[in-house]
């Protein structure tokens, strides 16, 4: 944005109005083709390199929609211009994220910026001076709230499932000799047999529920349960 002072020295005095406008007028539809020199534009769409990080995970990828419609800006006169505000719909693929649906940020933002207005270098053109701000005068502000608010759900299932695939929550606890309702648990063997002769127990009314584990030839541990106490240590009444 600048103005041809034909070397007249000059003191601007516009309202807000104008420097919106002048700001929306800078503006650069994705559907326009590009041009020679875009040099002073603002494009509705920018590519976030893989540079820094978020949260201590490295930027992968990213991209910036700037809707024409959240444009706007300030007077900044403790900088002698303006402060500009663009609204952000912003993308970032993060690496490495602790669970996979963390792995791309969708959030929106709003960017200020403050810059001085002066002379063009080299022209006698008027306009914003964009290579004079000072990071101290930028900042963001995310107005809709936290980008992971509304996927903490999902987010929650993912660590879970990964808590469980690395093992860090155990697939199988075993304790021997634990009273479980007066049923002495003998966790060893075949749990599915055991649990048919309890029912079977309770089925025909007897109560009575006896089991031990053996040791087969192949190692494996095989529990047998019968209700009639032949041979069978009891181990508790229904």
């Amino acid at each position: 944005m600048a103005a041809d002072t034909r070397g007249f020295e000059l003191i601007i005095q516009a309202s807000k109005i104008v420097v919106v406008k002048a700001l929306k007028g800078a503006w650069k539809s994705a559907e326009c083709p590009d041009q020679t020199d875009n040099t002073g534009r603002i494009p509705e769409f920018m590519d976030i390199p893989p540079v820094g990080d978020i949260g201590g995970y490295p930027i992968v990828d990213g991209h910036v929609q700037i809707p024409q419609e959240e444009l706007s800006a300030e007077f900044a006169p403790d900088i002698n211009g303006v402060e500009l505000i663009l609204g952000l719909n912003t993308q970032i693929e993060i690496g490495n994220p602790p669970v996979p649906s963390a792995q791309l940020l969708d959030f929106h933002a709003v960017l200020h910026a403050k810059s001085p207005i002066g002379t063009l270098p080299g022209t006698q053109d008027v306009g914003i001076l964009l290579k004079d701000i000072v990071r101290p005068n930028v900042w963001a502000v995310l107005d809709q709230g936290h980008p992971l608010d509304a996927s903490i759900d999902e987010l929650l299932q993912d660590y879970i499932h990964k808590a469980y695939e690395d093992e860090e929550i155990p697939h199988l606890v075993v304790e021997n000799g634990v009273e479980v309702e007066g049923i002495e648990a003998l966790l060893r063997g075949n749990v599915t047999e055991v649990r048919r002769r309890v029912q079977h127990a309770l089925e025909d009314g007897s109560g009575v529920v006896a089991a031990r584990v053996e040791q087969d030839a192949g190692g494996a541990g095989q529990a047998r349960a019968d209700d009639e106490l032949g041979g069978l240590r009891p181990v508790g009444r229904l």
